[in-house]
């Protein structure tokens, strides 16, 4: 039953009511000095893992041969990161627990590509911040009311039932032939667990679950704010609108409570919602033929990732990727790019299927 706080928690106490699933006090009542710290700390570390997936994707956009870079790119490549991040951790769970281990390599990675387009990435967060400073303060308070929202107990019964559970077997084991056994529910494979048993270390020891599912919204706060205030000032893009009417499905997804859990379909909505913006983009915007392609990679590859983290989302994603596919063969290219793609497509596509069935 909820009440209100009958006593001003102390910033002990609230450390570790990260943990308390039985805290019923009202954490936005709670004087602001109590919040900074805590709030501010989910906010950075959702800052910095923003960074490396996106330095990871950028590094791959680089791979595939496409030298586009602004703030469309960049935050494709934010989720190109994250899906090839979910493909890494499968592979890896294969053979090993995911521990900590996975995360330094992430930051590793992640450091060595903000480093080496640390020119590129800092004009874009420079021009973000000081370019359409109302669109940037908004963004900037969205993202600390969601840190404030994550820092609440978890209330999601699935959480608690299964998902932590399966956090918990991720990061002592490597994958255990037969583990559906002690509960069907241990075998879902949903892959977005196995970032929370990734990130559910040092500081975020046994706390993960307030920073995972957040992490999807960060980013979808980061794109759809800035449309909005666009949209607001009538210089918006048709795909400006497409994705401010999505906001609005951000914020619900942020207050029934799945923010603050390892729900399945926080993270298969977040994920389509981003397929879905790059594809109405893609389909409404001229980009050039290597960027073009580029944007179908990433569309197929969240698309499928989609599927690996929640299987009910299997229609939307195939007929989605079906759909953009038809309509890029249809385009002329040249003939080494169109190999390039298809070829790109087939083996990351081919390689999260059969990791995930396994």
């Amino acid at each position: 039953v909820d009440k209100p706080c009958t006593d001003h928690l102390s910033a002990t106490k609230l450390h570790h009511a990260f943990n308390d699933a039985s805290e019923e006090c009202y954490i936005l009542a709670m004087p602001l000095l109590h919040l900074t710290g805590p709030a501010g700390l989910i906010f950075v570390t959702w800052a910095i893992l923003g960074l490396l997936l996106a330095a990871v994707g950028l590094a791959a956009r680089r791979a595939f041969g496409s030298n586009r870079i602004d703030a469309d790119s960049l935050w494709q490549d934010f989720w190109m990161g994250l899906a090839l991040t979910l493909l890494a951790l499968q592979l890896w769970h294969l053979f090993l627990p995911v521990n900590w281990v996975p995360l330094g390599l992430l930051a590793l990675v992640g450091s060595i590509a903000l480093i080496r387009f640390r020119r590129e990435v800092g004009g874009l967060l420079l021009e973000f911040g000081l370019g359409d400073k109302w669109a940037a303060a908004a963004t900037f308070l969205v993202w600390l009311w969601f840190a404030n929202l994550s820092m609440a107990p978890t209330e999601v019964f699935d959480t608690g039932m299964y998902h932590m559970p399966v956090v918990v077997w991720s990061k002592a084991y490597a994958i255990v032939p037969g583990l559906g056994n002690l509960h069907g529910r241990l075998a879902f494979n949903n892959s977005h667990l196995l970032l929370g048993a990734m990130l559910d270390t040092g500081l975020w020891s046994g706390r993960a679950v307030h920073i995972t599912s957040g992490l999807f919204l960060f980013a979808l706060v980061g794109r759809f704010i800035p449309a909005g205030m666009r949209l607001a000032r009538r210089q918006a893009r048709p795909a400006d609108a497409f994705d401010f009417v999505l906001l609005a499905g951000v914020i619900h997804l942020a207050l029934r409570g799945n923010i603050v859990s390892y729900s399945p379909d926080l993270a298969v909505t977040a994920v389509a919602f981003a397929a879905g913006s790059i594809l109405y983009r893609w389909l409404t915007e001229r980009q050039s033929q290597i960027s073009g392609s580029y944007s179908l990679l990433v569309i197929v590859t969240l698309l499928i990732s989609a599927v690996t983290i929640k299987l009910t989302i299997f229609g939307f994603a195939v007929s989605a990727a079906l759909m953009a596919m038809a309509l890029w063969s249809r385009e002329p290219r040249d003939s080494s790019l169109w190999r390039r793609t298809a070829l790109s497509i087939i083996l990351l596509g081919a390689t999260l299927t059969c990791v995930w069935l396994f």
